[in-house]
């Protein structure tokens, strides 16, 4: 029976809530163990404000390798912090609730990487209270690249037949253009080859690398990087045997991805592959970091601020993540 670490993300924000709907709403599985990594007043609070009918159930390390089998609409939670529920409200950056969310992310790591539960399952954070919480990372991709030792984490975000996967991720689009090399596309590409074969069971994953300037610079009538770095490093991919295609124009590109022309689309910038996926999959895609040795997904959307505590969060997007996260541990 696979053990699923969830945490709950900052807790000023919609964690807790898709957290339970999204559990109430898939259910018990025989396959599948939730276990809550978060604060329990918190999670206490999100069910009465949602009249759920859903029991946490405390426990903690040592008890993982024993735990029972769950009713419906039931799970485990490790309680890591103690939030005063006095004086708690939702939507406010505070620093302890940065490093409470931090403390989430550390635990469920650490549990996986002891080989105590099989896959993580994250809610959001918010970055600036994570910063002020102690934690000088951009976001969970890098904080668990630290925390797991790896030096080969890649951002992939998955919706429908569509996946895309990020080259340059959180820096400005100036920086993204600085960043790119030959190096980074191989490296991302040989990473997300290996983790389609090792997580998703395709014996030979086809990707299509967009172009960075517009039409892929037309044979260099604006722009060079096509020429001097992207046609360089897909040759050298075809040389190690990875089935490749580009650099293709991301106007047209994206028409043909959507429909499951590619295993993955591999995008120089963050918002040449976000934009389409979120466009189609707004509500419902996945974010999963392939590279690490441990297996992550997470909920493709942030803290929502401004509606959390009101029950108007959708949880399609956790539901999908843990789906995903028991798809990639099956294999």
């Amino acid at each position: 029976m696979r053990k699923i670490a969830i945490t709950m993300g900052d807790p000023a924000g919609i964690g807790a809530e898709v957290i339970i709907k999204a559990l109430i709403e898939r259910g018990s599985a025989p396959e599948f163990t939730p276990v809550i990594i978060g604060d329990a007043g918190v999670m206490r609070h999100n069910r009465e404000l949602l009249g759920a009918d859903i029991e946490f159930i405390k426990t903690d390390e040592s008890a993982l390798p024993d735990l029972e089998p769950l009713k419906r609409n039931a799970c485990y939670i490790i309680p890591t912090s103690n939030i005063d529920m006095n004086d708690f409200r939702f939507g406010e950056i505070r620093a302890e609730f940065g490093e409470a969310a931090g403390s989430y992310i550390e635990t469920a790591a650490t549990l996986v990487m002891r080989k105590k539960l099989n896959a993580i399952v994250t809610a959001p954070i918010n970055k600036k209270a994570f910063n002020l919480g102690g934690y000088a990372f951009q976001g969970h991709t890098d904080f668990l690249a630290h925390l797991t030792g790896s030096q080969n984490e890649v951002m992939m975000l998955s919706g429908g037949k569509l996946n895309v996967i990020l080259c340059t991720v959180h820096v400005s689009l100036l920086e993204a253009i600085q960043q790119l090399s030959e190096e980074l596309i191989i490296k991302t590409v040989t990473v997300a080859n290996d983790a389609f074969k090792k997580h998703f069971g395709v014996d030979r994953p086809k990707f299509a690398i967009a172009g960075l300037n517009p039409h892929a610079s037309e044979d260099g009538s604006f722009g060079s990087e096509e020429r001097d770095i992207i046609i360089p490093a897909v040759e050298k991919l075809h040389a190690l045997g990875i089935d490749v295609t580009g650099p293709t124009p991301p106007d047209s590109l994206f028409y043909f991805a959507k429909d499951g022309a590619y295993d993955a689309v591999i995008c120089m910038y963050h918002d040449q592959g976000l934009i389409p996926l979120k466009l189609l999959y707004f509500d419902s895609g996945v974010n999963v970091t392939l590279g690490l040795d441990i297996i992550r997904t997470s909920v493709d959307h942030g803290t929502a601020f401004e509606i959390a505590g009101e029950g108007k969060a959708n949880e399609l997007s956790m539901i999908n993540a843990i789906n995903m996260a028991l798809k990639m541990s099956a294999q």
